[in-house]
């Protein structure tokens, strides 16, 4: 393959492949990227749709606040009578008053259908003209009543038509909480009554057609419940006579969905409704064929659902055309640019390349011209290669001539290699004595390698003495091991021993318990000697008592013996003989006692 063709390959079909593959790359980006901002400016403009319809809900809202506000209205509930009849609410002043003030504001509000208010406690709703209600009507059963008090703040009843006014147009109906006097907005213990409208939702649809018309939306408004406020494509498909509702029939957004493509599961459809009704966000949907970008989010404090779709080839076909565009502009470029180069890269290089090679080929084909060159005038690498190899053309020639030099001076080398020969001769001769000489080195060589043999037969012997050695030890360890069996029949008789002396040992054990028994018996007579001892003692210490007494009245028997001078004399004997009777019964006393003792 050629340099040229190489560089085409590599510079322009490869590269066209790679830069094809990054704007088909860059396209999905930029498609992912459309779809991202489409989202992100369909959110922008949800904001936008649901400021201008809470601007109409806050309008609402404050045209009953100043109704519920007026001192007429909560003046009316103090003079409020429970009867349906408007004959009986004529008659009462503060009604007649109220009705003049209440109405004034309600000719400005065009969508108004009618304004009201019920009281707690009493069952009418009044309003500026008698409403047609019937006579077992019950205002505070009512969900614009009850909710309004439940949450103690402005409400939105689900929607409904207007049937009994022969009017097919949908309205809700909106509450406020009326307060006693003195108390604007407070507790919900303060409230006594309501004020109520039914409100048409004409202004409400032309505020959404006419975003739907500046901004190429198409608007969704739903009740939480589900009910279609208003449906751009709803209100479309009517127009084009795709569907036609019954008179008071209210179409859902679950039932609207699924009629228009019954392939979708209801609950997925209601799971997705689930989901607008409590977030903020967007997705992507198919509907009549086309994929959709649709915006959601809960507005009116939860009780509506808005969405904005738009077809997202409406915006993002141009978006994608003109991203496609750019891609393929850089991509033109960059092929561009690469061709140029590869021109650019054929000019400079390859066509001296070519030169190069030209001349080359003439060298070669001209019997090997040393006088050839190579003529390119470049500043590159081509010419550099260009200079070295007339560099070497020219290297080459002055080899050739001292090749020559040196062939015309081998006459006088041939003479010089004669005398080298003979020189040459004697260098032999003494090589030869040197050769003898390492005859003689080699023989004894051989002389010290019988020597180590005979060495290396001595170290056999030895080898074969200590194995000889080894046996005698191993008889040696079998006398051991006949010992240590000998051993083992020794220890065998000395346990048999010591087994005897363990049965001797139980026999004198059970003798020494035969011994233990008799000591116990003696034991128990010595316990009774001492009993007895101690009843000697008790007696001794009588004798000894007796004594003292006795030694005592020998006394006192000499004192009178005295006393009674010769007439006492006999007395005196008597008494000397019964005080030595008293020493000798002490003297045994103690004798005894130091007896026991012992």
């Amino acid at each position: 393959m050629k340099l040229f063709v190489k560089l085409i390959l590599l510079n322009i079909i490869i590269p066209v492949l790679l830069v094809s593959l990054v704007v088909v790359v860059l396209q999905k980006r930029s498609i992912a990227s459309t779809e991202q901002m489409i989202q992100e400016e369909l959110i922008f403009q949800l904001d936008y749709v649901a400021a201008k319809i809470e601007d109409q809900l806050t309008e609402k809202q404050q045209y009953l606040q100043d109704q519920a506000r007026l001192n007429s209205t909560k003046d009316l509930y103090y003079s409020a009578v429970d009867s349906n009849s408007e004959a009986d609410w004529l008659g009462i002043p503060a009604y007649q008053r109220w009705k003049k003030e209440f109405a004034s504001g309600e000719i400005l509000e065009e969508d108004v259908k009618q304004t009201y208010v019920g009281y707690k406690g009493f069952s009418p709703a009044v309003g500026p003209s008698w409403l047609p209600i019937p006579s077992d009507y019950n205002s505070n059963s009512r969900p614009w009543f009850k909710s309004t008090i439940e949450k103690n703040g402005f409400t939105i009843t689900s929607p409904y038509t207007f049937a009994a006014m022969n009017d097919q147009r949908m309205g809700v109906s909106m509450g406020y909480p009326v307060y006693k006097q003195g108390v604007l907005e407070g507790r919900a213990a303060d409230i006594i009554g309501v004020a109520g409208i039914d409100l048409d939702l004409m202004n409400i649809e032309a505020v959404c057609k006419s975003i739907e018309s500046n901004l190429h939306v198409v608007v969704g408004l739903y009740d939480k419940e589900g009910p279609i406020l208003y449906d751009g494509d709803y209100e479309s498909m009517i127009a084009a006579g795709v569907i036609t509702p019954e008179p008071g029939d209210m179409m859902t957004f679950v039932d609207f969905i699924w009629g228009s493509d019954e392939t979708q599961p209801r609950e997925e459809i209601q799971g997705l409704f689930d989901l607008m009704s409590t977030q903020k966000g967007t997705f992507l949907t198919e509907f009549d064929g086309n994929t959709i970008v649709v915006a959601h989010m809960p507005i009116a404090e939860g009780q509506w659902v808005l969405n904005i779709s738009q077809p997202l080839g409406w915006r993002g076909s141009a978006m994608i055309k003109e991203a496609l565009v750019g891609n393929l502009l850089i991509g033109v470029v960059l092929a561009i640019i690469l061709l140029a180069s590869t021109i650019i890269l054929r000019v400079t290089v390859i066509r001296n390349i070519i030169r190069s090679s030209d001349a080359l080929e003439g060298i070669a084909e001209g019997d090997a011209d040393l006088t050839a060159a190579l003529f390119v005038h470049s500043a590159d690498e081509i010419g550099k290669l260009g200079d070295s190899f007339n560099k070497f053309i020219k290297r080459l020639r002055e080899l050739v001539v001292t090749i020559k030099s040196v062939i015309t001076d081998t006459g006088s080398v041939s003479s010089q290699i004669a005398a080298a020969t003979d020189q040459t001769t004697s260098s032999i001769e003494e090589t030869n004595a040197v050769m003898n000489s390492i005859s003689e080195e080699v023989n004894n060589l051989d002389r010290s390698i019988e020597y180590t043999v005979a060495s290396i037969e001595q170290i056999n012997s030895n080898v074969m003495s200590m194995d000889s050695q080894i046996t005698n030890q191993a008889a040696m360890v079998q006398e051991s091991t006949a010992a240590i069996t000998e051993m083992i029949a020794s220890l065998e008789n000395v346990a048999n021993i010591t087994r005897a002396k363990q049965q001797a040992t139980a026999e004198l054990k059970k003798i020494a318990d035969e011994g233990k028994s008799q000591i116990e018996d003696t034991l128990d007579i010595f316990r009774k000697v001492v009993t007895n001892i101690g009843a000697i003692q008790e007696m001794a210490d009588s004798i000894n008592a007796i004594a003292s007494q006795t030694n005592l009245l020998s006394m006192n028997a000499a004192i009178e013996a005295a006393h009674a001078g010769d007439a006492g004399k006999g007395f005196a004997v008597v008494a000397e003989e019964i005080r030595k009777l008293a020493e000798t019964a002490s003297q045994s006393s103690a004798n005894i006692t130091n007896m026991i003792n012992a």
